[in-house]
């Protein structure tokens, strides 16, 4: 979507018309004030006023009045003429997802945002447009920030149930090189449940970062494990499982490790030393993993685990609980 336009001086008569039309709930002065700032700035179309500007005029505001104005009308002037530039496409927003979400003021918002943003459908939304809303909440100085993100996710969430009810079957998520925001997960069961983890920042997951490819995809692997087969566990404990993950992929991009199945005790002993229990359990999850569903047997590992070597029954004490040769 373009952001920013310039007009010629010829053709700025009849827009700022439109922008006064746009600012009718400010007054006069402030409307005055508004459209200099605009005309500073090339821009004589409300549908080309920028997350940017609105912040900028926003602090402008701010340092003009010992007192600030009460009225939304002149703090978020330029918001609401955006707003106006976008209202059929917002509206077409607000009605799909009025069921959805209960808080209806901060709908109306994060729709019109959506639309000014050129996102017309919820299944558009993502990691960077979250992002980009999060930027914009935080520059406006808009106080509910986490009430207005929730929305959004709510928003995108109910496009994947809609997604996942016309599937036949769970849609098999690939690896990319690219960044993965679990919350926006496209198995709807999967990803519904983790908008109750409170610091969504666990939830991102970055594959563009130096590290081992091998390494990438097997906490890649590791992740839609349990992202299909823990979604009707503890939430708690899929947390605390997913955090001593992450601490493993952020060391092992640190240390340069190639392979989670050739690692040396020290490599271990410095990995268990950052975590508590779960980087225990999630490392013997990994290697299990890793181990018995490989296309072949990885002779390399340095942890074998006998369910996938195949071994007769009469081979295999059933006294004993050790499930791997080392």
């Amino acid at each position: 979507m373009k952001q920013t336009a310039y007009m010629t001086a010829g053709s700025s008569s009849a827009g700022q018309a439109d922008l006064s039309a746009a600012l009718a709930g400010m007054r006069r002065k402030e409307k005055e004030e508004a459209l200099r700032f605009l005309d500073t700035h090339g821009v004589y179309d409300p549908a080309d006023i920028t997350d940017e500007m609105i912040a900028e005029y926003r602090k402008e505001i701010c340092r003009q009045y010992k007192k600030l104005p009460t009225d939304g009308s002149t703090l978020f002037g330029l918001e609401h003429a955006r707003n106006r530039a976008f209202r059929a496409q917002a509206s077409a927003m607000i009605e799909e997802a009025k069921d959805a979400v209960l808080h209806k003021k901060m709908m109306r918002k994060t729709a019109y945002f959506l639309a000014s943003h050129g996102i017309c459908s919820f299944s558009d939304i993502s990691l960077k447009i979250r992002e980009q809303y999060a930027a914009y909440l935080s520059m406006t100085g808009f106080r509910n920030a986490s009430a207005a993100l929730h929305v959004l996710d709510l928003m995108k969430l109910l496009s994947l149930k809609e997604n996942t009810m016309l599937q036949v079957r769970p849609q098999e998520v690939s690896y990319e090189e690219k960044r993965l925001f679990l919350l926006y997960y496209p198995d709807y069961a999967a990803a519904v449940r983790l908008i109750g983890i409170r610091n969504k920042e666990e939830l991102i997951w970055d594959f563009t970062i130096p590290a081992a490819e091998k390494v990438k995809r097997q906490v890649f692997l590791m992740i839609r494990h349990m992202m299909r087969e823990d979604a009707g566990g503890s939430l708690d404990r899929f947390r605390k499982r997913l955090i001593a993950l992450k601490t493993l992929y952020r060391i092992a991009a640190e240390e340069g490790w190639e392979d989670v199945e050739r690692l040396t005790p020290k490599e271990e002993k410095v990995f268990r030393s950052q975590t508590k229990d779960s980087g225990a359990v999630i490392l013997n999850q990994m290697r299990s993993l890793l181990f018995t569903e490989g296309g072949t047997i990885h002779w390399h590992a340095t942890i074998w685990y006998i369910d996938r070597l195949g071994l007769v029954s009469h081979r295999i004490n059933p006294a004993t609980a050790c499930r791997t040769i080392s």
